[in-house]
């Protein structure tokens, strides 16, 4: 998983994971606070950025990659040329990409917006890239976020993993017809 604060609940709330845990799914995490996609992120981020991080498991055996970060960067441009990249390194590595849409009702409202209406034009350029609507799913779920609406807090961190592991049995489901035991997931938001 590459993410930045908003799925690091799922490092501080390890009570997130169970869903994933109880599907069979051994994930990475590397879902690190401040972190961005490409930039090295401010200073809780460990100086690395997400697809410095993904670049770093090239000889683990990934299966597929989450994506839930973003919420630190700043652009419709850097967006674009970090679904290509990320994309990039996916083929690489020869594994898919889940990409989790932005959080709308949130202090990011604005910039969530932006963000998903690129995400809906740029990843069908992307064969390798399948956007998963978390925005739809949480859309009405306020007790599962802070008061910002952007980081979520334990029930909805285990929303999230329930969310995750249910879109990742979908996408192994179509595209092997059955779901493989013990699987590593590497996600980062």
């Amino acid at each position: 998983m590459l993410g930045d604060s908003v799925l690091s609940v799922l490092r501080w709330a390890p009570e997130s994971n169970k869903p994933l845990w109880q599907a069979g799914y051994d994930v990475i995490n590397e879902a690190w606070g401040c972190q961005s996609l490409l930039g090295p992120g401010c200073p809780g981020s460990g100086g690395k950025s997400a697809l410095e991080r993904f670049v770093e498991h090239r000889d683990d055996p990934i299966d597929i990659v989450v994506v839930g970060t973003g919420y630190n960067d700043v652009g419709e441009a850097y967006l674009r040329k970090a679904m290509r990249l990320i994309s990039g390194e996916a083929k690489t590595q020869g594994v898919p990409v889940l990409w989790l849409t932005y959080h709308e009702r949130s202090t990011a409202a604005r910039k969530a917006r932006l963000y998903n209406a690129e995400l809906r034009e740029v990843a069908p350029r992307h064969a390798n890239i399948t956007l998963v609507d978390w925005n739809k799913h949480a859309r009405r779920r306020s007790t599962w976020f802070s008061h910002n609406g952007v980081h979520m807090n334990r029930l909805g961190g285990t929303k999230l993993g329930a969310f995750l592991a249910a879109r990742l049995d979908e996408h192994f489901a179509a595209s092997e017809g059955q779901i493989t035991d013990g699987g590593q997931v590497a996600a980062g938001g």
